[in-house]
């Protein structure tokens, strides 16, 4: 698990009340966006078999509800520090700067 390697930094785990402030803006929104902006993907996204993740965490879990709730045009994510387009609405950025 990357907390207990040392490859992982707590600021980077949203807590409580940032997911509860994220929820709060989609709801306001009607759970409907063009972009959703993340460090990691949604688990059960195709990015995962690009690099696959042995044990999951609260993020995971808050974004497969995510998936299911949320309409949008496309998820942008850096975690695999490789700039690939995975589907037509998922994409893997790290150095391209992609035109919205």
């Amino acid at each position: 698990m990357y907390i207990d390697a040392g490859k992982w930094w707590e600021r980077e785990m949203p807590n409580l009340s940032e997911m509860r402030t994220a929820v709060d803006q989609l709801r306001a929104n009607e759970f409907q966006v063009d972009y959703i902006l993340t460090h990691e993907p949604a688990p059960g996204m195709p990015a995962h078999k690009v690099n696959p993740k042995d044990s999951t965490n609260q993020l995971d879990a808050f974004f497969d509800e995510l998936v299911k709730r949320v309409t949008y045009d496309r998820w942008f994510f850096g975690s695999l520090h490789i700039d690939r387009k995975i589907t037509a609405k998922t994409y893997a950025v790290f150095n391209e700067v992609v035109p919205l």
